[in-house]
């Protein structure tokens, strides 16, 4: 039987896992791969640069993954196609040059946010042209809408005789939308009738979740969607894997994010909502932990308090070691207000074993058979709270019973050994590639 062969076409460096959108992709290629599916992803990046490392080749080879990088900084051989390589190439650089200047600020930040023109580099298509024509794959797997435009590098013969999917991980006009009702601009500018115009092309919507599912499917009624969930690499089962957690003698809190818009707001509105109240009002029995992008947007905040405070924060910036940092902690929240598609860090640190302290925001994509707190059972790993308040009298209870915590983290556990299962995440599209073409 014939090796299914499958392009995937993306500018996330996924072999990092350090955000949900990579996280998503890792956990999405490392799942075909299993299945026995040929997969070579063509990269869209600037190799030669800070934004290209050898730590991302070491992390390649390791992933035993098939990368083909192309960039304008690889312009055709022959010489007389050079010139209007480079020269589309840096005109389409000085459009993107104020993002650049602005590359520290977090996502949504206006001087951000691009159209889909942005991301149309002039040099892509003939490249991935020429890697389509080298790998001759039977399916072509586009990471969200703002590539779409790669489409266009096939023939016609080509395009009806190859399975063309996109992967969403978000519905991203709804998710601007939100961006811009709490006063940010989204990275993309995008409205709905553009991001139906641009899924229509594909044969197969991926929906990370299933409310979305049915937005996309009203979008573009005549393109079949299938949920696609979220799984996970990391340890399933914290007793499993992990050491024993020591016994603290304060309520550790962690938060993992990189830095965008939506958890800039979040983690801003739980410090001064949440946390800086907590912190005056008790005997500091509550430690903050907070790794990742998002730690030089908190150490910016703390330093603007006038005067300083004591507010038991822990900043690790980067992590690298995802055990060691949900092993340093009790329990995670995830304050989230706004945004779409599902929310990784409520599904990882669930998959590890830890119950969250969400909001409703953070509960997004996850399904009615994930247990909460909303009728008031004392054993649920997901506890939403709706308010500062309820959220400081939460933290409150689960300090001064371990017991409570106790039952929560086992929820959370019990429920991991399932809910992020590579049956449940990934059955539907599994049944798609394996159909008759």
């Amino acid at each position: 039987m014939k090796q299914h062969r499958l392009l995937i076409a993306t500018d996330v460096p996924f072999w990092r896992k350090s955000t949900g959108a990579e996280q998503r992709i890792s956990s999405l290629v490392r799942f075909l791969t299993s299945e026995s599916i040929a997969i070579r992803t063509f990269y869209l990046g600037q190799t030669g640069t800070a934004q290209f490392t050898e730590r991302d080749q070491q992390l390649i080879s390791e992933g035993s993954l098939d990368v083909q990088q192309r960039s304008s900084e690889q312009p055709p051989q022959a010489l007389a196609q050079k010139a209007g390589w480079y020269a589309a190439a840096t005109l389409h650089q000085i459009q993107l040059l104020t993002r650049q200047n602005h590359k520290d600020e977090p996502e949504g930040s206006p001087s951000q946010s691009l159209t889909l023109t942005n991301f149309r580099w002039p040099w892509a298509i003939k490249a991935f042209a020429e890697s389509f024509n080298e790998f001759q794959p039977d399916s072509v797997l586009i990471e969200y809408v703002k590539l779409s435009y790669l489409l266009d590098a096939l023939s016609p013969k080509q395009r009806t005789s190859t399975q063309c999917l996109i992967d969403t991980h978000d519905a991203l006009h709804i998710r601007c939308q939100q961006f811009r009702q709490y006063g940010f601009s989204h990275w993309i500018d995008i409205d709905r009738e553009e991001e139906s115009r641009e899924l229509s092309k594909f044969d197969v919507i991926l929906a990370i979740q299933s409310e979305e599912a049915k937005i996309f499917q009203d979008m573009a009624p005549a393109t079949k969607t299938i949920v696609c969930g979220h799984t996970t690499e990391l340890p399933a089962t914290g007793e499993a894997t992990l050491p024993q957690r020591p016994e603290p003698s304060k309520l550790r809190l962690g938060y993992l994010a990189s830095t965008n818009g939506s958890n800039a707001h979040a983690i801003d509105s739980f410090l001064n909502e949440v946390w800086i109240p907590l912190m005056e009002d008790t005997d500091h029995r509550f430690e903050l932990v907070v790794g990742g992008s998002i730690c030089e947007f908190v150490k910016r905040k703390i330093e603007s308090l006038t005067p300083a405070q004591n507010l038991g924060l822990r900043l690790l910036g980067r992590v690298d070691d995802l055990p060691t940092f949900y092993n340093s902690v009790d329990l995670v929240i995830n304050p989230v207000k706004f945004g779409t598609g599902l929310k990784i860090k409520t599904a990882e640190s669930l998959a590890f074993g830890l119950p969250v302290l969400t909001t409703p925001a953070g509960t997004a994509g996850l399904t009615d058979d994930f247990p909460r707190n909303e009728n008031g059972q004392n054993n649920c790993p997901v506890i939403v709270w709706d308010s500062p308040i309820a959220f400081r009298r939460e933290l409150d209870l689960l300090a001064n019973s371990p017991t409570r915590l106790q039952e929560c983290s086992e929820a959370a556990k019990k429920l991991a050994q399932t809910a992020f299962s590579e049956q449940r995440a990934y059955s539907a599209l599994k049944r798609y590639l394996n159909e008759p073409s």
